[in-house]
């Protein structure tokens, strides 16, 4: 039992690792600058009263799957703590 607590810590220890590494490295990298007209994008309409309707509305599909899997992962969760 001692052992999977050391294996538990060593990769936590790991990650933590990486995240500080990976942090630092991208702390000593130059800004990335983006050009001015990056935000210009082809459909300039308003729809529904929302600037660039098509292309903010384009997300709903990817809002309502993200919405459906945190449900599932709730009920999941939920059912295996009723079982305890």
């Amino acid at each position: 039992m001692k052992m999977d607590h050391v294996m538990l810590d060593w990769r936590r220890l790991l990650l933590v690792g990486l995240w500080a590494g990976s942090a630092l490295v991208l702390a000593a990298l130059p800004v990335i600058t983006q050009p001015v007209d990056y935000h210009d994008f082809a459909d300039q309409r308003a729809w529904l009263g929302i600037a660039h309707g098509a292309n903010v509305l384009s997300n709903l599909p990817f809002f309502i799957v993200g919405i459906a899997g945190v449900a599932t992962w709730w009920r999941r969760r939920a059912s295996a703590a009723a079982r305890s």
